[in-house]
Formats: structure tokens, sequence, C-alpha cells
């Protein structure tokens, strides 16, 4: 399944990404259970589901295929606030949730991997905006705690540059890196696995684009 091998991918990327940036890693999930009742290495099952990483005084949760549901647990996990879910879907599950601690209050950002072309996958972001964004929000209401999301998908195969790219959905000044950035930032990102190490670094420099973005919200 070249969707899910793409996925696993994406997952590998943004921890070796955030490690090149600095960020440790100080907990993960090291073995799961088969319906079976016999224990297997993580990698023989599934990848780890939390991996909590600090740098600092930051702290950050990366989520994969993380459980949305109504109610939540806690004040820092986030809800399904769709009216109509129960009829159709009883959860929400994005490829990746990436929580943010800045030590005053929880932030998000979610990432869902497309292999598709360019084209496709901006096409999808507008399906993810009404799916993530108008769906999921904080246990206390209010303003939404989700402050981006991201479509990562392959590169398309005519262009020539190398490494991770970047499209915004907001034109400047109303992008991520602008001054009059809008809030939710909605964008995808180009990873293509044949250039791994330039794609840590690319992806490294996005990721700290997307902190000192949430920092200024």
């Amino acid at each position: 399944d070249l969707d899910k091998l793409y996925e696993f991918y994406c997952l590998f990327l943004i921890l070796e990404s955030l490690k090149k940036s600095g960020w440790r890693l100080r907990d993960a999930a090291i073995e799961q259970s088969s319906t079976d009742g016999k224990k297997y290495s993580e990698w023989q099952v599934s990848p780890n589901d939390k991996y909590k990483l600090s740098f600092k005084d930051k702290r950050i949760k990366l989520q994969y295929e993380p459980i949305i549901k109504l109610p939540a647990n806690s004040e820092d996990e986030l809800v399904y606030v769709w009216s109509g879910y129960k009829k159709k879907y009883p959860y929400l599950s994005p490829d990746f949730i990436l929580r943010f601690f800045d030590g005053k209050i929880f932030q998000y950002v979610i990432f869902d991997s497309k292999y598709m072309k360019p084209s496709g996958a901006r096409r999808q972001l507008t399906i993810l905006t009404q799916k993530y964004l108008h769906s999921i929000g904080s246990k206390s209401g209010g303003i939404s705690p989700v402050k981006a999301l991201f479509a990562l998908h392959p590169k398309d195969i005519q262009r020539s540059y190398r490494g991770v790219y970047f499209h915004s959905y907001y034109q400047k000044p109303y992008d991520m890196n602008s001054g009059s950035s809008i809030v939710p930032t909605l964008g995808t990102i180009e990873i293509t696995p044949e250039n791994h190490e330039l794609n840590k670094d690319g992806l490294s420099d996005r990721l700290n684009e997307i902190f000192s973005f949430m920092e200024s919200c």
C-alpha cells in the first residue's frame, strides 16, 4: 500500500527533522499488543503512536493517527464538535497532530499525508479544512487551538527543484511567514522520499517557521 508507506515515511521524516532542529525525544511507546494476545516489536505491528519531545522550556507531543471524539478526557485534548458525527463518523483520526506547549497554552498543527499529485493535494486541502478545522475544537470551547493544517504530498515530477517545497493557501502578506498572517494557516508541503537528506533539512526549516508562527499567534 503506497499510501501507507508514504504515511510512514512522513512520520519518520517529521521525527528526524525535529531532532535535527534540536528537539530531544523524551518518551515514546516501545511496544504494542497484537489482537492474538502476543507481544511484537513496534515496527512489526505499527509505528509508535505518541512521541514527546522537548527543546529548552518548550514541549511538543507528536501523535500518529490519534482518535478524536466527544467527550475528551482532559482539558488538553481536542474534541470532535461536528453535530452530525454520531450519524456518520463517530471519530476523526488525522495522520499526525503536533501539540505545542510554550509553558502557557496548548496549540496544535495537523498534518495529513496524501500520496497524490500536488494539484490533487491542493484540492484535498478544501476537504481537510471542513473535515478537521471546522470539526475539531477544545473541550472548553472558544477559539480553536488548531493553528495550522498542512497536506503532505510528493512533488510534481515536472519540477526541477530538490528538497521540500511549501505552498501557502494564502497570498502575501497573509501567509504564515508574513506580518499579517491568517490564523489558522493552511498549505501543502511537497516531500519526495528520494531526497531524504534534503527533505530533513527542508522540513526542519519549515517546522521552525511553524513554531515561530504559533508563538506569534
